[in-house]
C-alpha cells in the first residue's frame, strides 16, 4: 500500500516543501502545541453547541457534506486563534512556495471547522483544481489545502482518504484501492496537500464511549485571480475594533 510521508514536528519548510513536490502530500505531525489546541477548541466549542445542522437539498451536495458532520465556516471572523493558525511562518513559507509562482499573491478560498460524528459515510474522491475552468487545471498548484488535526484522527473515525502522487498523474487517471490511504496523525499535526491531489472524506465507523469529537480545521489558501469561496461575515463596532490587529494578518493573503 502507498504511504503518506511523515516528517516530525521540527521539520523546516524545505523538507515540508520537497516532500510536497514529491509526493503531492506531507503529513507534519505535532505542527502545533497542545496550548494551541486547547485555546482552538475551547473558541470553537460554543459554535458547536449553537450550531443547527442545515441541509442544501440537494441530494448529490448534502451526500457530499455529510449527513453527520458539523461544518463551521466564517471562522476568521468568529475565533482568534484561526488567525494564529492560517499566519503561521512555517505554514505560509510553504504556500509561498506553492502558490507565488502562478500568482503576485494568494487568497483565502476556504476555512472550515469540520467535527465528524458517528457513522459519517465516505464522500466521493475529488480534486480542487477542478473546480477551476479547464483550461487552467494544468497550470499548476492553483490551491493548497491544509488539515489540522484538533483531535486524534484515525481511519476508524473519519481521517481524509488521499492519493499520494496523484497531483502527478494523468488527468482522468483514478487510483486503485490500494493507492487511497488515511492521513492518519495525532492532535496538533497537519496534512498539507495540492488542489491536484486526489483525495476524499473518510468513513467514521467505531463506536466512541463516551462519545468524543472528532476535529479537523481546513485552511484553503488558492492563487489570487478568484474569489474566496469563504467569506467572514462582516463586522462593525466594537467587535471590529477588537480584530482589527488580528485581521491585519490576512493583507497578505
Amino acid at each position: 500500500m502507498t504511504a503518506i510521508t511523515r516528517l516530525p514536528g521540527e521539520a523546516d519548510v524545505a523538507a515540508i516543501k520537497e516532500t510536497i513536490d514529491n509526493n503531492g502530500v506531507v503529513v507534519t505531525e505535532n505542527f502545533f502545541s497542545k496550548e494551541c489546541l486547547h485555546r482552538y477548541n475551547s473558541e470553537v466549542q460554543p459554535l458547536i453547541d449553537e450550531h443547527h445542522r442545515t441541509y442544501t437539498g440537494v441530494e448529490t451536495f448534502d451526500d457530499f457534506l455529510g449527513y453527520n458532520k458539523v461544518r463551521l465556516q466564517g471562522l476568521a471572523a468568529t475565533t482568534p486563534s484561526f488567525i494564529d493558525a492560517l499566519i503561521d511562518p512555517r505554514l505560509l513559507g510553504v504556500m509561498d512556495h506553492l502558490l507565488l509562482p502562478l500568482c503576485a499573491d494568494y487568497l483565502l478560498s476556504a476555512g472550515e471547522l469540520i467535527e465528524i460524528r458517528q457513522n459519517e459515510t465516505t464522500s466521493r474522491l475529488h480534486t480542487h483544481n477542478n473546480s477551476r475552468p479547464t483550461p487552467v487545471q494544468s497550470l499548476g498548484y492553483l490551491c493548497v489545502n491544509a488539515v489540522i488535526a484538533l483531535t486524534d484522527y484515525t481511519a476508524e473515525n473519519g481521517a481524509t482518504q488521499i492519493a499520494p502522487g496523484s497531483h502527478l498523474w494523468t488527468k482522468g487517471r483514478l487510483p486503485e484501492p490500494d493507492e487511497i490511504v488515511p492521513a492518519e496523525m495525532p492532535a496538533g499535526s497537519v496534512a498539507i496537500f495540492t488542489g491536484e491531489t486526489i483525495h476524499g472524506g473518510g468513513t467514521s465507523y467505531r463506536p466512541r464511549h463516551p462519545p468524543r469529537p472528532v476535529r479537523v480545521l481546513l485552511c484553503r489558501l488558492a492563487a489570487a485571480g478568484r474569489e474566496p469561496l469563504s467569506q467572514p461575515q462582516h463586522r462593525s463596532g466594537e467587535g471590529a475594533a477588537q480584530a482589527g490587529p488580528a485581521d491585519s494578518g490576512l493583507e497578505r493573503l
